[in-house]
């Protein structure tokens, strides 16, 4: 697994990184990422290549809340790092705002061994036998979106074929007029939308994108041959 650990101290998390290489997980850890996107608003790394992003107890709740809308577009399972375990009204908090768990510094080595073993999400592929229909198929692949994705899929399914302009998008992801910023992460989740149609063998230009109106989504159809069918693994 490909762990990235965002960080205020690199020296402070040599333990926990020796562990998790210990569990033979690649980690990245750093300080920069993080002060990039609190600072500039900017993030150089692509997030889809990690599976799991873990925010040290080194950043505060207050900071955490700020920059975790951001990590919402990607895929990735979100785990906030703490010293003490936390008490569960705070966890299902946190887990409203799109946090997948907690790892504490008193985390034993099994109890962090599966709890990383748990978030690993399944993988979908082409195999061989009878065709899915186009509901069986849109289920899996909606499984497999990222948080943002999804609530992007949904706002365009309930707009009934109409375009959703980005200043709409906008308000409902975030809950503000576009900043540009925000308008190259709305354009990122619907590349992503669109990347994963086509993966899933949806026509994607069914996901249009207007210069002036907006983005709408036409009826899916599947045209992946009928000899596959999509499946989870």
């Amino acid at each position: 697994m490909t762990i990235l650990l965002l960080t205020k101290s690199l020296s402070f998390e040599q333990e926990f990184i020796r562990n998790l290489n210990d569990l033979g997980h690649e980690v990245l850890c750093s300080k920069k990422f993080l002060t990039d996107l609190q600072t500039k608003d900017y993030f150089g790394m692509d997030l889809n290549y990690f599976d799991t992003l873990i925010l040290s107890e080194t950043i505060s709740d207050q900071e955490v809340s700020k920059i975790l809308p951001f990590f919402l577009n990607f895929k990735c399972a979100i785990y906030r790092k703490t010293i003490n375990p936390s008490p569960a009204e705070t966890i299902n908090t946190w887990k409203k705002m799109g946090i997948t768990g907690f790892i504490s510094q008193n985390t034993h080595f099994d109890e962090l061994r599966e709890e990383l073993i748990a978030c690993n999400e399944k993988k979908t592929v082409l195999k061989w036998g009878p065709p899915n229909n186009e509901e069986t198929t849109l289920e899996i692949m909606l499984r497999n979106f990222s948080r943002q994705e999804l609530q992007v899929f949904r706002i365009l399914q309930e707009s009934q074929r109409n375009y959703i302009s980005r200043e709409s998008l906008s308000q409902q992801l975030w809950g503000e007029a576009p900043t540009k910023s925000k308008e190259s992460r709305l354009s990122g989740i619907i590349r992503s939308i669109k990347k994963k149609l086509a993966e899933y063998g949806f026509d994607e230009s069914c996901l249009e994108t207007s210069w002036g109106r907006g983005y709408r989504l036409e009826k899916m159809k599947l045209k992946v041959p009928g000899d596959f069918k999509v499946v989870e693994s």
